[in-house]
């Protein structure tokens, strides 16, 4: 496997992270919103790769 394969979610996961918390900061109205969408997808994934599943 390549390095990007390897590391290519968690960098657009933060990529995005980092897009939400840089927006909430600076701009307010739309702003808002895509703060609000940014910070919300991470959290998301976070909490469904915590989900117990049923062994295989």
């Amino acid at each position: 496997m390549s390095l990007w394969q390897i590391f290519r979610w968690p960098f657009l996961i933060g990529l995005l992270s980092l897009t939400g918390l840089i927006t909430g900061l600076v701009s307010d109205d739309w702003g808002d919103a895509v703060a609000a969408i940014g910070l919300g997808i991470p959290t998301l994934i976070s909490a469904w790769a915590l989900l117990p599943r049923a062994p295989r």
